[in-house]
């Protein structure tokens, strides 16, 4: 029958097929309907949900990294606060000077942490507050704020950007969390002897999916950002923040592809080396 077993040289070693104990061969076939809708391999997911999980996986992983760099960001800003005051207090610096300063390592901070962030936290953070809109010393002062009071803002956070990361702080770990469910269900559905099997190719599309998705979104920061540097002002940011998101979503769909292969290859090399061994041991 037709999509009755996996594609490839018919071998017990090689690629064994569970067979039970007893009298008559009792080995598993896929179950009744049209050809082509079944699978041997019970535990393996269809290519959507598939598609779906890679870049869930990539989104929930970059999700909590932004949380992490978010809370560097602001512990920096709290820091310079801190020693600015603490500059002024002792005669290290005057007040105008402490604000200069304080309000460049303020910009400076959340120019780096939009750097380390993942591709989606970029675009988020763009699309509130562009880089190419940060303020500076100059600006807050024609605002009506004295040297103290800019100096205290540095410390300040986006409230729009902290209530995002507050959703994140949770959103990303329950993600995590709900995709190794996903994955243990595929491992726990799948033949008893192809749940090893399944397990390498879970283990491969995570890890594919997190690697490729991150590198992917870099790629694409970089080459959209390029072509956006051509349009005044903000063009670069949007660019490498829209480009982050596309090489995200399609790193996170190769990589889940190509590493669920390399983990079933891996594991098919070294289940046929384990069998060959056992073999020639047998046959001494």
């Amino acid at each position: 029958m037709a999509n009755a077993r996996k594609p490839g040289p018919v071998c017990q070693m090689e690629h064994p097929v569970w067979v039970g104990d007893g009298t008559m061969c009792v080995a598993p076939s896929p179950a009744p309907g049209p050809v082509g809708t079944s699978t041997l391999v019970a535990g393996a997911a269809a290519p959507l949900p598939r598609v779906l999980q890679s870049i869930t996986i990539s989104i929930a992983g970059g999700t909590t990294w932004d949380v992490a760099v978010r809370e560097l960001y602001r512990q920096g800003a709290e820091a310079v606060r801190a020693q600015a005051l603490e500059s002024v207090r002792i005669g290290g610096m005057t007040a105008e000077q402490a604000k200069l300063w304080a309000v460049g390592q303020r910009n400076a901070l959340i120019k780096a942490a939009r750097d380390q962030s993942s591709p989606i936290g970029r675009f988020i953070a763009e699309c509130i507050k562009p880089t190419s809109k940060l303020r500076s010393a100059g600006d807050l002062a024609r605002l009506g704020k004295n040297a103290e009071g800019i100096i205290e803002s540095s410390a300040k956070t986006n409230p729009w950007v902290n209530r995002v990361t507050f959703v994140a702080r949770y959103l990303g770990p329950a993600l995590l969390v709900l995709e190794v469910s996903f994955s243990a269900y595929h491992v726990a559905n799948a033949p008893e002897n192809e749940r090893w099997s399944m397990a390498a190719q879970e283990a491969g599309s995570w890890t594919g999916a997190l690697t490729f998705g991150w590198a992917g979104g870099a790629a694409g920061c970089e080459a959209l950002g390029a072509v956006g540097s051509l349009v005044p002002v903000a063009g670069n940011a949007v660019g490498c923040a829209v480009g982050g998101v596309i090489g995200m979503v399609g790193g996170a769909v190769l990589g889940g592809w190509a590493g669920g292969q390399a983990g079933d290859f891996v594991y098919r090399s070294l289940d046929g080396s384990q069998a060959a061994v056992a073999k020639a041991g047998r046959s001494r």
